[in-house]
């Protein structure tokens, strides 16, 4: 039995029509052709081989995987399409041990507060070996997911060459004709010989789960995206998305052509390479955009699918008449962030994001319901800064502790009442987290650490970072305070593992 035979998401084409989430991963596959297209970077785009999305550059020997889902609840590890990605994930990269490359879960929802583990496990994907205690748990639930999954392909393969068995062995016992009762005994010594295999795969796929070393690399390469936005607003980002990048796209190549007409175009295009009942015929890449772009005005209202476009439609539940209001609605919204991105113009009226005020037994409380797990690294963390007086230690937790507090406290807030700037504010976050975890990392090059130095060259980092991204956010209609990012800071030294000293050498 080939690992190939043990993949649990291996696809129909006759199927993929049916899928419940087919628009979201057509228009995600088109969200990533296009950006390559635009980012010049020349990958193989492979629509349902293996996964939803398979990404290939033989040129440098990597492959990357995602698993797209579109749900209307929360996710854990506990449910049963995450449990069943992450062994076909674990097959992948057994299938491609000569590739390095990522396995990415994508999804609308967000993250069951129940599982913590999950959860801080997405903030550090990729840099697991920063945390040993996070890496430890990662594997061993991963462990404990894969044996569980493959104990299930197991019984299911099993019982399907058994069955086959027992009807040979059934007409064998009732058959005269001595050739086809020979024929019958020869079909069932192969399946007998195809069951023995099976068990020794499952065998040698079980001491592969086992390896630690393994593991550990497998699970820092997995990424989770969880969007934490309802299915029908993850379209219509997609969509959006798509639309900027092919105006860029359109501007580059000196067209002034629709960029909607292309979206119509394109997104035909992928729903039509995800049914191909041949793999070779499921490929997108640079060359067939660059000749889609070539097209005439005729040739591409020619090949558009009104009837994809119709189901498209269905989804935003705007109606199948809606389609062409709702583009040049789209159109409308483009054309003004053109407007505001011109050099020399900046949008004066936008919604200013800033921490509010709290009150200490708000923050207590907010400390009391996390169990003081995360303060306390975040109060061993300051305590280890290096050249800082005491009563200065004390001040900066004190500070440390409000901000981190009145952040994650807003953040709750925001994720019920405003899903933009909730958005922004978590794509803040992971800029944020970035630069912290390569701040820290640094460190250990440096032989002599002034804590003061280290942390006001952060901020000025941080600041900048700001600036930077509000300059782009802005012409979205929002500004983030500098409060914000001060939170964030301390949020990632008290979860990740930003510090401002340097830790000792064992050894």
């Amino acid at each position: 039995m080939e690992k190939n035979e043990l993949l649990l998401f291996k696809k129909s084409t006759d199927a993929v029509g049916a899928n419940r989430g087919f628009i979201y991963q057509y228009l995600k596959t088109l969200v990533l052709w296009v950006n390559n297209y635009r980012n010049n970077k020349d990958f193989n785009i492979y629509c349902e081989v293996e996964d939803d999305i398979k990404e290939s550059d033989e040129s440098y020997k990597r492959v990357n995987y995602t698993q797209l889902k579109c749900y209307s609840s929360v996710l854990s590890l506990k449910h049963e399409d995450v449990q069943k990605s992450l062994y076909n994930f674990f097959m992948l990269f057994l299938m491609n041990e000569n590739y390095e490359g990522t396995f990415a879960f994508e999804t609308n929802t967000s993250i069951s507060r129940n599982d913590r583990l999950l959860s801080d496990w997405s903030l550090e994907a990729g840099r697991l070996e920063l945390q040993p205690g996070l890496m430890e748990g990662s594997v061993l639930k991963t462990k404990e997911i894969l044996l569980q999954e493959l104990e299930k392909v197991k019984k299911s393969k099993e019982s399907t060459i058994q069955r086959y068995i027992e009807e040979k062995v059934e007409k064998i016992s009732k058959e005269m004709n001595l050739k086809k009762k020979e024929i019958y005994i020869q079909d069932k010594d192969k399946l007998q010989a195809e069951l023995k295999k099976s068990i020794s795969k499952v065998e040698d796929l079980k001491n592969e789960i086992m390896n630690d070393e393994q593991l550990k690399k497998f699970v820092n390469r997995i990424q989770w995206e969880f969007k934490q936005i309802t299915a029908e607003d993850s379209l219509k980002v997609l969509e959006l998305e798509t639309l900027s990048i092919l105006r860029d796209i359109l501007r580059a190549d000196k067209e002034h052509k629709d960029p909607n007409i292309y979206f119509c175009r394109l997104l035909t295009e992928v729903s039509k390479k995800a049914t191909n009942d041949k793999k070779e015929g499921r490929m997108l890449n640079n060359k067939l955009l660059k000749k889609i772009l070539n097209e005439t005005d005729d040739e591409i209202n020619e090949r558009i699918s009104m009837k994809l476009m119709e189901k498209w439609e269905e989804s935003l539940k705007t109606g199948i008449d809606g389609l062409h209001s709702h583009l040049e609605k789209v159109e409308q919204k483009i054309d003004h962030l053109t407007t505001i991105n011109t050099p020399g113009t900046f949008l004066e009226e936008y919604a200013f994001v800033e921490l509010p005020h709290k009150e200490e037994k708000e923050i207590q409380g907010f400390l009391h319901r996390e169990q003081n797990d995360h303060q306390s690294k975040l109060e061993l963390k300051i305590h280890n800064m290096e050249k800082v007086e005491f009563d200065v230690k004390i001040s900066f937790l004190e500070m440390g502790t409000e901000y981190r507090c009145r952040y994650l406290i807003y953040l709750e807030e925001l994720q019920l009442n405003s899903t933009k700037a909730y958005q922004a504010i978590k794509s803040l976050e992971s800029k944020v987290q970035k630069m912290c975890t390569r701040h820290t990392m640094e460190l250990s090059k440096v032989s002599n650490i002034d804590s003061n130095e280290v942390y006001m060259e952060l901020e000025d980092k941080l600041e900048m970072l700001l600036e930077e991204f509000n300059f782009e956010l802005v012409r979205n209609g929002i500004k983030v305070d500098s409060d914000i990012v001060t939170g964030q800071m301390f949020h990632m030294a008290a979860k990740c593992s930003l510090r401002w000293h340097k830790e000792a050498q064992i050894g």
